[in-house]
């Protein structure tokens, strides 16, 4: 970091994006990620988080009761992980990226 601006990759202009919709795009731009997550693909995800419908946890965040085993993770090969530039895994068990980030960013 120079000069206190953080360098934008993919996911930071993404971010500075979706600040920018109106909430019937930003509701649709979810909808559209949400068709491309695999969280419901992976061997850490479980009935409980289904029954919840629970996912995205990149942008969501953690499971909120359901997951608290990572028996795998399958984000790095995650096509919402492509498309935003996402650079972290498991935010079922470890939070949404832009916590993972913020958590980087502090220590």
């Amino acid at each position: 970091m120079q000069g206190g601006t953080i360098p934008e990759d993919t996911f930071i202009k993404t971010t500075k994006t979706l600040f920018t919709l109106t909430p019937g795009q930003l509701k649709a731009k979810i909808q559209e990620l949400g068709g491309m997550c695999i969280c419901g693909t992976c061997a850490s995800y479980t009935s409980c988080a289904k029954d919840a419908a629970e996912g995205l946890f990149c942008a969501h965040g953690t499971s909120f009761r359901c997951i608290t085993d990572g028996k795998g993770c399958r984000c790095p090969g995650c096509p919402v992980a492509k498309s935003i530039g996402l650079k972290y895994n498991a935010y079922c068990l470890t939070g949404s990226e832009k916590a993972q980030r913020f958590d980087a960013m502090i220590r």
